[in-house]
């Protein structure tokens, strides 16, 4: 588990169907829970990173966002879950700050965090 929050969990899986090149890739796949209070808000957030990804790679932010690799749903006992499938990345913010010193994350860093999630 790579980490949970109020609406999914993000498990590090292996995609298997990626090229010879680059066989059993590590990623991230986030499982949206399955309550349809839920459902409406997963597939606008699929719709909108199926629409981050029409952008030209220069637009301004998109190498700052997580794009998606595939979305899909899966059936379960409790309902239908969106799974969106993400290049895995590195540790998430919470996981900086936990690790920060005594002091917290430099201002350099924080301007530097602050100007990506801006843009």
């Amino acid at each position: 588990k790579l980490g949970r929050g109020q609406f999914s969990t993000v498990w590090l899986a292996t995609d298997t169907s990626v090229s010879l090149q680059n066989p059993n890739k590590a990623i991230a796949l986030k499982i949206l829970k399955s309550s349809p209070n839920y459902q409406e808000a997963a597939q606008e957030e699929v719709d909108l990173l199926n629409e981050i990804m029409k952008k030209p790679e220069a637009s301004i932010g998109k190498r700052n966002i997580v794009l998606p690799i595939d979305s899909f749903e899966i059936y379960g006992p409790h309902g239908t879950h969106v799974c969106i499938a993400l290049e895995l990345m590195g540790k998430s913010l919470l996981s900086l700050i936990r690790h920060a010193d005594p002091g917290g994350l430099s201002l350099g860093v924080v301007k530097k965090i602050t100007f990506q999630m801006a843009l």
